[in-house]
């Protein structure tokens, strides 16, 4: 088994403390590291045990903008290992932070298209609903002065009127 270093530890504890949508599970799996080990790291950065500091883990973390992301993407793609990783050394980052950068455009593009598109969806069917319940309430209404309305004529004809 690898260990990791302090950095690349801080790094995978600033995902899950950041709340994107990842479980632990989730985030154990993508780098490599057990569930257990993963949730200590996190227990004792909740703590207070351990304090994520350190230049290395804050310019890898969460601090690259999404166009200096973008732009490491750009500057790898297509190139090979060897390539990747000294692009990587260079410029003080992962070769796994390349590939969930690349994972979290890919989805993050087709969510927010899909977000809108599942807005506006919802509004309508929201107006629909609501255009459905009213026409539903007026028809009850009509259907009980009906029922009202025939049980009068029955009674007047059975009394004799």
């Amino acid at each position: 088994m690898t260990r990791l270093s302090e950095a690349a530890k801080q790094i995978i504890i600033k995902k899950i403390l950041s709340n994107n949508g990842q479980t632990i599970a989730e985030v154990a799996q993508a780098n490599n590291v057990g569930k257990s080990t993963l949730s200590k790291w996190v227990r004792d950065v909740r703590s207070g045990k351990k304090i994520i500091t350190t230049r290395q883990a804050i310019r890898a973390g969460v601090q690259i903008t999404a166009a200096e992301r973008f732009k490491h993407l750009q500057e790898t793609f297509g190139k090979g290992d060897v390539m990747v990783g000294a692009y990587c050394r260079k410029h003080g980052l992962y070769p796994h932070q390349l590939t969930q950068w690349e994972a979290d455009f890919m989805t993050k593009a087709s969510d927010q298209k899909y977000t809108s598109q599942a807005n506006v969806e919802l509004k309508e069917l929201r107006a629909e609903i609501k255009m459905l319940k009213e026409t539903i309430l007026r028809k009850d209404k009509v259907l009980a002065e009906a029922v009202a309305l025939l049980v009068l004529k029955k009674r007047q004809r059975k009394f004799g009127g």
